[in-house]
């Protein structure tokens, strides 16, 4: 099962940067589950901004997935992840609906950054993150202002990563292993075939 919050609805109906990563989940209705609150959200923000018809359209486009009605257990629930993650009460809503129906929330909210069970345009998992640590393992510590690039590449949904100020020799290398426990299969031929 799959659930896309308000901000990837909204970026899908923009036709934004990311609207891409959420297409094929949004397209898939028959396992798609849509929290009352994003249809709340959704149909506010675009009213606001285009108008009643534009609106109903896109609920209208939301109803094709299973709407998931706030029920007792999914607000205490919510309330309870609210408090635990500090996040804000659509998003605990939210993300307590995604638990129930065991599905995979599909977000590019940071508010939900780190939390398992959700996929974003821009988010890895900490084993993915350990992997890239450990490739790095063995450099020198350097200073404070050093951090990780993250180049994400939505049509093979992959990542490199790049670690700044140090050169790697073997940046390609490393970006081949990374990618090798990320991509499909088939990804290591493209590797060794450029």
């Amino acid at each position: 099962m799959n659930i896309v919050d308000s901000s990837g609805w909204l970026e899908y109906f923009a036709k934004g940067e990311n609207a891409s990563f959420f297409a094929p989940v949004i397209r898939e209705t028959d396992i798609l589950v849509v929290p009352t609150v994003c249809i709340y959200e959704v149909f506010k923000r675009l009213l606001n901004q285009l108008g009643e018809e534009s609106a109903l359209q896109a609920i209208g486009l939301m109803s094709l997935g299973a709407i998931a009605e706030l029920t007792r257990e999914i607000a205490i629930n919510a309330a309870a992840a609210s408090s635990e993650f500090n996040i804000a009460m659509a998003d605990s809503i939210i993300l307590a609906t995604a638990r129930a129906y065991n599905a995979t929330l599909w977000t590019q909210d940071s508010d939900f950054d780190g939390l398992s069970g959700v996929q974003g345009p821009l988010t890895f998992s900490y084993d993915d993150f350990k992997v890239a640590a450990g490739i790095l393992k063995g450099k020198k510590r350097h200073h404070k202002r050093s951090r990780f690039f993250i180049v994400f590449l939505p049509r093979f949904f992959y990542f490199e990563v790049f670690y700044f100020p140090v050169l790697l020799e073997n940046t390609r290398d490393m970006s081949a292993r990374v990618l090798a426990k990320m991509a499909p299969s088939n990804y290591k031929k493209m590797c060794q075939s450029s």
